[in-house]
């Protein structure tokens, strides 16, 4: 009855796809996501475990363009930020570890990420009646120390490891657990329940996987400062496998129910396509720069510590399991026989793209300083005609055009047309250019020079005219036009600085000149918006002087063009800008604080002033007020020593012969009868 029921299960499995519950232990790591998009796409219906562990595990809608590093992530087991979980709909339920439901599906999925949750459900299912399939995914990490096949050649590789030789395995101490769950978990089968063992290389593919620091870096053409790098000297073989040839290995366990229960999901790269040094030159190819080998001491210096982890393992590795499954491969021979698709995919997932533009315009309408601008918003090349002239100037004879420069400069005459297009044409068909795209500021001015720069030329057999084609990597994908009324133009010529006039063609004879050639160019039968116009390439108009400021021209442009289509900053622009910040800050506290210094001394001397003005105001006054009193006092006292003072001094001296009882009574008793015998007056 049991052998039926699986021969029913599996002779019915390509119908039961449909409606099949397969059980995902963790949706949002880079596997987890790819793996439940493919389930869907296959309308299985995806339970995903909703862990506390894990706050990454519940839906989000969010997205970006940062990826993980940690090191779980390298070696292919660790969790993706909540930002990049898969969306909503790559999951049909979110269910715990301890809800009952876990025990309906039919496809259980552990990447063993967290080996609690699992072994906690794996052993609920060791119990069940209904025919069900489990399948552990592993980390080579699992493998990490596993000690080579000996050989009698030092210098030859050791031979490869199989699927078969799973019992020889030895894990890296962080992955002991995991290694201990596998072995669990085969010892659980029984007739109903079918469990599986898969251990995958580094997986790599769409957004990076385990390639991303090192694909981002070649993309950013940044390896003239940080080059790839790898150990020693380059001989360790590195197991990888895209992310949707493991997901194939993983679907094709429950679909084809191989007898083999242990798989080595790895790609049949080859000795070469596995080799540490081939994969990172292979990535350097899209890049700047080679690849440094660095001893272990310094490999803590020259990288992360978490990419660091990549570089431990030295495991050459076959899949025979693999090759009969019958699987329709990605990437079947390895990273280095398919790196420009891998590139591809990294670009496409992470939305990156060169973003090519033209910018052009009459003299003095500011070409430069909005290239510059567009450059900085959109993280693009600024490239000008001067700039690269110079650059191979400077050069002298190891430019490929020194003698061209050097006749111009003899005879004192243009560089021909053929010259100054190649020169820039060398740049924009330059890695960084083509990767990350590119502002080329003013040139070409004439149709002439377009086909130069942007088309190849070739004779035909007949000899007759050379026969023009489109070099795409080089052709713009934008081109902005500036415009401006002639007065306007004057106006801005007129607010320059001398020293930008001085020795240029900015006076008003040269401006004259230069605007003149502009208008009859732009106004010719072969002019520039035809040739454009002939490549299905539309030339933006953008009015500088009918807009209020350069907030308004920046918007207009970006409207034209888009959202950038790069990373956002790196770790050192983050750092530049944060230090940048704080100096600004500081500068600002401080002028802050001088001017408040400058305030406070101001108000301080002011206020001094003003009390010292007010202490001589009050003195005056004080001055003025005694002399009035000494003034008004004059006729007073002249009456009180002629009519009060003899009466008062001779009442007094009665007093002193009398000598009363009381001297205040009696006195004013005199002076009353004094003044009634009216002898003399008083007051």
């Amino acid at each position: 009855s049991t052998q039926s029921t699986w021969e029913n299960f599996q002779e019915d499995r390509p119908r039961t796809l449909v409606g099949m519950k397969v059980f995902v232990q963790n949706p949002s790591t880079f596997l987890g996501k790819h793996l439940c998009a493919r389930l869907r796409a296959m309308d299985c219906t995806v339970i995903g475990l909703q862990s506390t562990d894990n706050p990454a595990s519940r839906p989000t809608t969010s997205a970006s363009n940062s990826r993980p590093l940690s090191r779980e992530n390298l070696s292919g087991s660790g969790k993706l930020p909540a930002a990049l979980a898969g969306p909503p709909g790559n999951v049909n339920e979110w269910i715990s570890a301890t809800d009952k439901a876990v025990l309906k599906c039919d496809v259980y999925i552990f990447e063993l990420t967290n080996v609690r949750e699992a072994k906690l459900i794996i052993n609920s299912l060791a119990k069940s009646t209904e025919p069900k399939v489990v399948i552990t995914v592993a980390s080579i990490m699992t493998w990490a120390d596993t000690p080579s096949i000996p050989t009698d050649d030092e210098n030859e590789d050791p031979p490869s490891f199989f699927d078969e030789d799973f019992q020889k395995r030895k894990p890296h101490p962080q992955f002991k657990e995991v290694k201990s769950l596998e072995m669990h978990t085969r010892r659980l089968q029984t007739e109903t329940l079918k469990t599986y063992n898969i251990c995958h290389g580094f997986l790599y593919g769409v957004e990076g996987g385990s390639l991303y620091p090192f694909l981002r870096s070649a993309w950013e053409c940044r390896g003239a400062q940080s080059p790839l790098v790898c150990y020693g000297d380059g001989r360790a073989h590195l197991p990888a496998i895209h992310v949707h040839d493991c997901i194939s290995v993983i679907i094709a366990c429950f679909v084809k129910l191989p007898d083999s229960r242990y798989i080595l999901a790895v790609d049949g790269g080859g000795e070469r396509n596995t080799r540490l040094i081939d994969v990172m030159e292979s990535i350097a190819e899209f890049g700047v720069g080679g690849v440094s080998t660095v001893d272990k001491d310094q490999l803590a210096v020259v990288t992360n510590s978490e990419l660091s982890f990549l570089f431990e393992v030295n495991l050459k590795m076959t899949s025979n399991v693999c090759k009969t499954l019958e699987l329709t491969w990605r990437c079947e021979h390895g990273i280095v026989a398919h790196a420009a698709q891998i590139m591809a995919e990294f670009c496409a997932a992470n939305n990156l793209d060169a973003i090519r533009i033209l910018l052009l315009g009459p003299p003095a309408s500011g070409k430069t300083y909005w290239a510059k601008l567009l450059a900085r918003e959109y993280k693009l090349q600024h490239l000008s005609l001067d700039e690269i002239y110079q650059s191979h100037v400077s050069r002298g004879a190891g430019s490929p055009y020194a003698e061209a420069i050097s006749v111009a400069a003899q005879t004192r005459d243009p560089c021909p047309d053929e010259v100054l297009c190649a020169m820039v044409r060398d740049v924009l068909l330059s890695r960084p250019s083509l990767n990350q795209g590119w502002v080329l500021d003013g040139f070409p001015k004439t149709p002439a020079q377009a086909r130069l720069l942007f088309m190849t030329s070739s004779v035909p057999p007949t000899g007759d005219e050379p026969v023009f084609s489109v070099e795409p990597r080089c052709l713009p994908r934008f081109v902005l036009q500036l415009e401006a009324e002639d007065a306007f133009l004057q106006q801005r010529l007129m607010n320059l600085p001398e020293s930008a006039i001085e020795g240029t063609e900015n006076d008003e004879a040269g401006f004259t000149r230069r605007l003149t050639e502009y208008r009859a160019l732009a106004n010719a039968d072969d002019n520039m918006r035809k040739f454009f116009s002939s490549e299905n390439i539309n030339i933006e108009v953008i009015a500088v002087n009918a807009m209020e400021d350069d907030e308004d021209v920046m918007n207009s442009m970006k409207l034209d063009l888009g959202a950038p289509k790069n990373f956002g900053p790196t770790p050192e622009e983050i750092e530049a800008k944060r230090r940048a910040s704080e100096i600004e800050e500081r500068a600002r506290a401080a002028k802050m604080s001088a001017e408040t210094s400058e305030r406070e001394r101001s108000e301080r001397e002011d206020r001094e002033r003003r009390l010292a003005a007010e202490q001589a105001r009050q003195s005056q006054l004080e001055l003025q007020e005694r002399e009035l009193l000494e003034i008004r006092a004059k006729p007073l006292r002249r009456y009180l020593m002629d009519h009060v003072l003899p009466g008062l001094t001779e009442a007094l001296l009665q007093v002193c012969r009398v000598r009363p009882e009381d001297p205040v009574d009696y006195l004013a008793e005199y002076l009353f009868k004094y003044n009634a015998d009216g002898a003399r007056p008083v007051s």
